[in-house]
């Protein structure tokens, strides 16, 4: 399969926009404002991936009995049934998926990781998903919707986040 992924990929790469390194910010952007439609009409949610983890971490208690699924996961009841919820997975997996697509293409997988193990990026990835969810939402999304219905601290939260 990823042979047959990397053929395709790798067979007009100078006209394609998946051989940039980084896509034009503009072009970004602007997607990402056009995808807010359809999640507006369809699922009646603003783009974000928070909820789909939380929608996957609810299948856990499914095991757990009721008693106690109530007593300590009452919170996960929300997440675990509904397209408002579900919806999220495929759009995270598709995040995924676009972000190897892309790395192949780009000829940056593998590349070098000097700045950290995997292990600590996991780490921190827990840390900003357990943080994400305690703030009801992830910066990325509260960025990229925020902007879209023009709210003012919506280009501001992200932004602090990449500050050193």
């Amino acid at each position: 399969m990823n042979s047959f992924v990397l053929v395709i990929l790798h067979s007009n790469r100078s006209s394609m926009v998946f051989s940039l390194r980084a896509w034009p910010p503009q072009v970004s952007g602007v997607l990402l404002g056009l995808l807010q439609i359809p999640a507006m009409i369809f699922m009646r949610d603003t783009l974000g991936s928070s909820t789909g983890y939380i929608t996957m971490c609810s299948l856990t208690t499914h095991a757990m009995s009721d008693a106690t699924r109530s007593q300590y996961f009452a919170s996960f009841s929300a997440f675990r049934h509904g397209l408002i919820n579900w919806w999220q997975v495929p759009y995270l997996l598709a995040a995924i998926v676009g972000a190897f697509v892309s790395a192949t293409a780009s000829d940056s997988v593998g590349a070098p990781r000097d700045l950290m193990t995997p292990a600590a990026a996991f780490f921190g990835g827990f840390l900003m998903l357990f943080g994400s969810r305690m703030a009801g939402g992830c910066t990325s999304g509260h960025g990229i919707s925020g902007v879209v219905f023009c709210e003012l601290t919506s280009p501001l939260s992200p932004s602090c986040c990449v500050i050193d």
